[in-house]
């Protein structure tokens, strides 16, 4: 009778354990392993205050199909973020590196468990002990990696930080945590990053800080033509001698983005707003990353832009507009 209620036991721990485990995410079938190639520097300024931004990739996009591979119920996608380096050691005690989904910034010091649920339907279950591939869902996952500050502002003298030459930075599973067999689920890899200590950051300036159309007469519309333009600069300054470049990106906080270029006001959508940068009036696109300052730079630069209003749409919408955006600096 032990023997029996034994193997009875034993059956039950073996299915629970499989239940665990019953998603696999895979590229192409069989690979498993993805590597992102970066090839840049990043500078750390030392006397940047903690949480502040010091790096943003630019966005990356994987493809992978996803499907339960065995017995198994209701289940749920995650993204598990540096699983092995959750609280950061290998990256030393200044920075930290995050996800960026969606426009959601993610940094597992702001989360209980360092996951974030993809936007999968959940697969409803699997009744087949072979795996249920024939219900696979076809996923292609768009996001950004950042750097941001996690110690607070220091004299630290400038030098370089040693990252590992390929960090695993996330791994697609389920919900119950990672799958201990390693050719299961898809791994990503960030290689290439190198990274410095400078001595101090840039103060940045945007004047004016308010743009003002003024009043625009509906009787002149003319669709797709530009209403009006008014300029702006963006002066970066530093205090010491430490070189370095600066990246940025305009990130709106009030608007709509169409077309990645044009900013339309929440509460007018017949006009829209473009920015030009310098004086050849290069498009500036939002939420895309752009070089503010050439590398090595200089302890003042004044970089000019043009904010451009624009119809959008055949029948002009009456009243006030307003929209809004921040600059986000980044250091290499």
């Amino acid at each position: 009778m032990n023997k029996f209620a034994n193997l009875i036991i034993l059956a039950m721990l073996l299915l629970f354990s499989g239940r665990s485990f019953a998603i696999t995410c895979l590229k192409a079938g069989d690979i498993f392993e993805h590597h992102l190639q970066v090839n840049q520097t990043v500078a750390v300024p030392s006397d940047l205050p903690y949480g502040s931004m010091i790096w943003r990739s630019d966005e990356f996009a994987v493809s992978f199909s996803c499907w339960q591979s065995e017995v198994a119920e209701r289940e749920t996608v995650y993204l598990y973020l540096t699983p092995f380096d959750p609280t950061g050691p290998l990256l030393g005690p200044h920075i930290e590196l995050g996800i960026s989904i969606n426009g959601k910034d993610t940094r597992c010091s702001q989360m209980n468990e360092c996951k974030v649920k993809l936007d999968v339907p959940d697969f409803a279950g699997c009744n087949d002990p072979m795996g249920c591939k024939d219900k696979q869902r076809r996923v292609t996952l768009r996001f950004n990696l950042f750097l941001s500050k996690k110690s607070p502002p220091s004299t630290e003298p400038g030098g370089p930080i040693t990252f590992p030459p390929e960090y695993f930075i996330a791994q697609i599973d389920g919900e119950n945590w990672l799958n201990p067999i390693y050719d299961k689920n898809l791994r990503l890899y960030l290689t290439g990053l190198k990274i410095r200590h400078v001595g101090c950051s840039s103060t940045i300036n945007i004047n004016p800080r308010v743009l003002n159309f003024g009043q625009i007469p509906a009787a002149a519309m003319k669709p797709d033509k530009p209403i009006k333009e008014l300029p702006l600069t963006v002066t970066a300054t530093r205090t010491c001698g430490a070189g370095y470049g600066l990246d940025a990106t305009f990130k709106p906080t009030a608007g709509t983005v169409f077309q990645s270029t044009v900013l339309v006001p929440p509460n007018n959508k017949s006009v829209g707003i473009k920015l030009f940068r310098g004086p050849n009036k290069i498009p500036t696109g939002f939420n895309s990353i752009f070089e503010l300052v050439k590398a090595p730079g200089a302890h003042s630069t004044v970089v000019p832009f043009t904010a451009q209003l624009v119809w959008m749409s055949n029948t002009a919408e009456l009243g006030d507009f307003s929209a809004a955006t921040t600059l986000e600096i980044y250091y290499k």
